[in-house]
């Protein structure tokens, strides 16, 4: 987008007569700004909604730490086994 707004802006700074050809390159190169800042104005709202989203993600810790635990007591158990034989 930032690559094709370059050599438009060059074509018509070449083929467009003195006052047409400044105010062109820069009406084209506003708008192509305000793109851009919209699309990342939107990107960082929807990142946002994202994480503070309370229903989006609820991570239960009792659960998970209950979880881990049991993976490391079968862990440690698989490995007491496996060094007495």
């Amino acid at each position: 987008m930032l690559i094709g707004d370059i050599f438009l802006n060059l074509a018509l700074l070449v083929f467009l007569p003195f006052p047409f050809n400044c105010l062109s390159v820069t009406f084209i190169t506003l708008i192509v700004a305000i793109l851009i800042l919209r699309i990342h104005l939107e990107r960082f709202l929807n990142t946002r909604k994202a994480m503070l989203r309370e229903g989006y993600f609820h991570w239960d810790l009792d659960k998970t730490l209950q979880e881990y635990l049991l993976v490391l007591q079968k862990r440690k158990n698989s490995n007491g086994v496996q060094k007495h034989r």
